[in-house]
């Protein structure tokens, strides 16, 4: 990749985010919902949602500024052991969404857990 190609990737990101209110929607949930239950990747909250999923009904509207979202695809990110965010893709199959922020975690130097 040449690094005009590597710097144009970011902006890509953000274009397509904005351009695609429902993805960008969908990311943003299944973050704050990995995040917001302590660092849980969206692969267990999702697990979590269909053995109850009355439980997600309540807490969905919780988070600040979009619904929590329970669905594979989202990640933590931990730093030391501390989580320091978290990370999601949306609008390819799951578990190609999961390799991906995988990646991105990996690129940084973090983890997916403590």
């Amino acid at each position: 990749m040449s690094e005009h190609q590597s710097e144009s990737i970011p902006q890509l990101l953000i274009s397509y985010g904005k351009a695609n209110k429902a993805i960008a929607a969908a990311i943003r949930g299944k973050a704050y919902a990995s995040v917001a239950t302590g660092g849980q990747p969206g692969s267990a909250l999702a697990q979590r949602f269909l053995d109850n999923p009355m439980v997600w009904g309540n807490v969905a509207s919780l988070g600040l500024g979009a619904p929590l979202l329970p669905a594979t695809g989202s990640m933590p990110i931990f730093f030391g052991g501390d989580l320091v965010g978290a990370i999601a893709a949306s609008g390819a199959p799951s578990e190609v969404d999961e390799a991906a922020v995988l990646a991105g975690i990996l690129a940084i130097n973090a983890t997916s857990s403590r």
